[in-house]
């Protein structure tokens, strides 16, 4: 597989995890950071202050979205195996976990909300980087086949 097919996936993962990390922030992170102060203090936002923490916010999802095409670029150059990936499943779960946690306000379901997609994103990556082994064999068995006639 070319590494060329990758760049029309790692855009759009980029531009879903921007749309995710962004749609995260001002439903669940920009209200609840704007409630701390519940008529104790005014609460002044530069537009700089706005973009920077809204930057911080949505390129780690970004990034944290990438992760199928990671997954397969490494099984293409054999450095991840599916097999690998599974087995190490519940200690991704438990990290998944740790960085949703630190990415969201303390909170009890936040985190939980936004796990679910990296859940996902993961099991994807699974299934894609096990389709990219048995296409590597495929093409495997068939340069054997043509270097045996």
């Amino acid at each position: 597989m070319g590494f060329s097919l990758f760049i029309p996936f790692v855009f759009l993962l980029f531009v879903g995890g921007l749309a995710f990390g962004y749609v995260v922030f001002v439903q669940l992170i920009f209200p609840f950071i704007l409630s701390l102060s519940d008529g104790m203090f005014n609460v002044m936002i530069t537009v700089e202050g706005y973009f920077k923490f809204l930057f911080r916010i949505t390129v780690p999802f970004a990034l944290l979205f990438e992760l199928p095409v990671g997954a397969m670029f490494l099984t293409t150059l054999g450095v991840l195996t599916p097999d690998h990936m599974k087995n190490i499943r519940k200690y991704a779960y438990f990290a998944i976990m740790v960085v949703s946690t630190l990415l969201t306000p303390p909170d009890f379901l936040l985190p939980l909300l936004v796990s679910v997609p990296f859940i996902l994103l993961y099991e994807a990556s699974i299934h894609l980087s096990k389709a990219s082994i048995e296409k590597k064999q495929e093409q495997l068995k068939t340069f054997m086949q043509q270097e045996s006639i």
